[in-house]
């Protein structure tokens, strides 16, 4: 599943392998959108005398090296949609946004081709498609690392090296590393707030949860062999640590009420909100890391 939070923390689009669902920060369901597509992407425009909210959903195009963008206002009723020549059902498509809410661009990446990226406006709910632009701007991304997320006020990004064993903030645009929290300045495994890992290393989980916070998240290595063979009680153990994203500083372990806590997903407004089988639950930064 993935999520994306509207620019004014109301509700959060989530997708799943059938369908986009829109839910209200109160947990109701608000609208939903079939889906197939397996490169999902949404954006949020501000248009409109009152600078109203629209959803831009990518859906499946069914035509070969084409994308479909759809807009929807928040009651989930289509606006109107566009029908893009790039991208396609194997590659990633998505839209780019200036500091004023405006959309700038739109990128495709995967697939065989390589990357492209194009001017783009917003015209009514219709995605105007400009010229292909020769290179993208800014410096090259670090090899290795995953980005995680963007702080909130754009300023900022955080990733994970792909091996799980550091977790870096960066500067943006210039992407100058800020602070690195590593894998060894946790408790040893099996010691202390870590007592619940064997093998741990830092997971793709983690992010902003507002600006002065970070959240990472550690995660076990899953021995099949161990588990099943041998009835040893070593799941896919996880725990979630609050942390400075200026100084990379440890604040300590979150302490969930229930036993084992996988996913996160991370508002952006100091709350973040976890799973358990079919219960939401929401978090607070006051909540602390006990």
């Amino acid at each position: 599943m993935d999520d994306w939070v509207a620019p004014d923390l109301s509700f959060v689009v989530f997708q799943d392998e059938t369908s986009y669902t829109a839910v209200h920060r109160n947990g109701s369901r608000m609208w939903q959108q079939q889906s197939t597509s397996r490169w999902g992407h949404v954006g949020f425009a501000m248009a409109g005398p009152y600078r109203e909210t629209q959803v831009l959903l990518r859906l499946p195009s069914g035509t070969v090296g084409k994308s479909l963008f759809a807009a929807l206002d928040t009651a989930g009723n289509v606006l109107a949609s566009t029908m893009l020549s790039c991208g396609g059902q194997e590659r990633h498509v998505g839209l780019t946004w200036g500091s004023e809410g405006y959309l700038t661009g739109v990128y495709a990446r995967g697939g065989r081709a390589a990357p492209a990226r194009y001017q783009a406006s917003l015209v009514c709910g219709h995605i105007a498609l400009g010229k292909q632009m020769t290179a993208a701007a800014g410096p090259p991304w670090p090899s290795h690392r995953v980005a995680l997320s963007t702080n909130p006020s754009g300023t900022g990004e955080m990733s994970v090296d792909e091996g799980g064993q550091d977790v870096r903030w960066h500067r943006l645009p210039s992407l100058e590393v800020a602070a690195v929290l590593r894998l060894s300045e946790f408790p040893a495994a099996g010691t202390g707030d870590c007592s619940v890992h064997d093998r741990p290393w830092i997971s793709c989980r983690g992010g902003y949860v507002d600006a002065d916070t970070a959240l990472v998240a550690l995660h076990n290595s899953y021995d099949e062999a161990r588990v099943l063979m041998f009835g040893e009680d070593i799941w896919e153990e996880h725990s979630h640590w609050l942390a400075d994203p200026e100084t990379g500083e440890l604040h300590g372990r979150i302490a969930y009420p229930m036993r084992d806590v996988d996913d996160v997903w991370l508002l952006g407004d100091g709350t973040w909100v976890t799973a358990e089988w079919n219960t939401l639950y929401r978090w607070s930064v006051q909540d602390g890391a006990r």
